[in-house]
């Protein structure tokens, strides 16, 4: 059952028509807002205004009606008698769809796949621009701090970070689903491929690199991407206070996979209950290599990241240290 109304707009030349509609749909717990109108032009007016979220019409719309609910984003199911090809044209406009209106029994089925479909539709734009937002916010986070991400299959780029594209010299929707092997560069291929199978072990591997003529820290680690086992390929350009030294071959040592498995080992020993302090190692070498923005920024994902492996998010100690409160069961 919807938690809201469904803003639904009959037109008819009948009233008593709507009537039926209203009750075959609330027959199917669908909560209504409903309006009914016999006229076609008001219709446009009233949609344009209300924005219905489900329009049902056994009158012979007009143009602006059809382009009218495309442009609200309204569901329109069409109950009319007409030739093949005039309802191919009302659907080329933006009707869901076109139906005798002796087949008014559809009416049920129909507006319940649309819905359906509409509510997914919605879900994965959201999902698209959270994860466009998050793929934003982590690119700007690792250009400003030297850094750049690949996630790799067996063969293929799953997916690459703008810095990672830049420093290759590729465009980021070329490497996307290329095979990396023809893209690295002759100065860092050996390194890699060096680095591949050491990295399948462990918390994962790094190296001294070259790439352009300009030194360079490259780390190949396990890791998911879209919930499969790939690859994380992090390359770093060394600063200038710290050369040799890159931020990602300290942020991603692997720490947090040692602490997990140093706290199942504690549960395992029967303690009640534990209070566990987590610090972000290097902390020193994090301030002096990151702005303040960034820092607080890193901090905010760690924190995220224990609080998906942990269900609650931990309590900060300080700007770079966290309490958790462990339960008995090593199972939980």
């Amino acid at each position: 059952m919807r938690e809201r109304a469904l803003r639904f707009l009959a037109v008819s030349a009948l009233e008593s028509e709507a009537h039926v509609w209203v009750g075959l749909l609330r027959d199917k717990d669908l909560p209504l807002r409903s309006t009914w109108l016999a006229d076609v032009h008001q219709a446009v007016e009233h949609i344009a205004q209300a924005k219905p979220e489900l329009v049902i019409c056994t009158q012979p719309p007009e143009t602006d009606l059809i382009r009218a609910c495309a442009e609200a984003q309204s569901i329109l199911l069409l109950f009319v008698d007409c030739s093949a090809h005039q309802a191919a044209s009302w659907l080329g406009l933006g009707a869901y769809s076109v139906m005798p209106k002796a087949q008014i029994a559809a009416l049920i089925p129909l507006t319940l796949r649309a819905l359906t479909q509409q509510q997914q539709l919605a879900s994965a734009r959201q999902n698209t621009a959270l994860k466009s937002e998050h793929e934003a916010r982590l690119n700007l986070l690792l250009q400003r701090s030297g850094m750049a991400l690949a996630y790799l299959s067996d063969t293929h780029f799953l997916s690459v970070s703008d810095g990672w594209a830049r420093w290759l010299g590729s465009s980021i929707e070329h490497l996307s689903g290329q095979r990396w092997i023809q893209h690295l560069p002759d100065s860092i291929r050996d390194d890699f491929h060096a680095l591949l199978t050491r990295a399948q072990l462990g918390d994962g591997i790094e190296a001294a690199v070259t790439l352009n003529d300009m030194p360079r820290r490259l780390r190949i680690e396990p890791a998911t991407y879209s919930g499969q086992p790939c690859l994380m390929a992090t390359l770093t350009a060394p600063s200038n206070k710290n050369a040799g030294v890159g931020v990602s071959a300290r942020a991603s040592d692997g720490g947090i996979t040692r602490t997990l498995q140093a706290l199942h080992a504690h549960l395992e020993n029967g303690a009640a209950q534990t209070l566990v302090l987590s610090e972000v190692k290097n902390i020193e070498l994090l301030r002096r290599e990151l702005s303040l923005v960034d820092f607080s920024e890193l901090m905010g994902l760690v924190q995220a990241c224990m609080g998906s492996v942990f269900d609650l998010p931990p309590e900060p100690v300080n700007d770079h240290s966290f309490m958790l409160a462990i339960p008995a069961d090593a199972q939980t």
